[in-house]
């Protein structure tokens, strides 16, 4: 039985924060307090994460992360506003606080993009 085996059981529950819980987990690497500190890549010189990380669900539920290197009450501000965002109803929209993490950390770019679940059973529709 594997890590995501449970994601398949009858009961969903969670299923969406679980998944991006472990995306964000397998996209860099953290330290003890679950701080970002590098992409989790093996491609020479190690990368610097970002900043901060938001992992919106469908189920309402956000996933943050910051690096290492943001200021704590910073962060907490961060984790305050991700716990209000509502779940994604329409992709690509930017996040409700979009502005307010901006301006929290002083930001001039972002990036996005979606995550991905396929079922254990996928029925062809061709």
């Amino acid at each position: 039985m594997n890590q995501l085996d449970d994601l398949y059981e009858a009961n969903w529950k969670n299923t969406a924060n679980k998944l991006m819980e472990y995306h964000v987990e397998a996209l860099f690497v953290h330290d003890q307090h679950s701080r970002l500190l590098t992409i989790n890549e093996n491609l020479g010189p190690t990368v610097p994460a970002p900043t901060f990380f938001l992992g919106r669900t469908i189920d309402g539920k956000a996933v943050c992360r910051f690096r290492y290197d943001v200021a704590d009450k910073t962060a907490k501000r961060l984790q305050e506003l991700s716990l209000e965002e509502p779940s994604i109803s329409e992709f690509p929209a930017k996040p409700k606080y979009f502005a307010e993490y901006m301006a929290l950390l002083h930001g001039q770019q972002y990036t996005m993009g979606p995550c991905y679940f396929v079922p254990r059973k996928v029925t062809p529709s061709l």
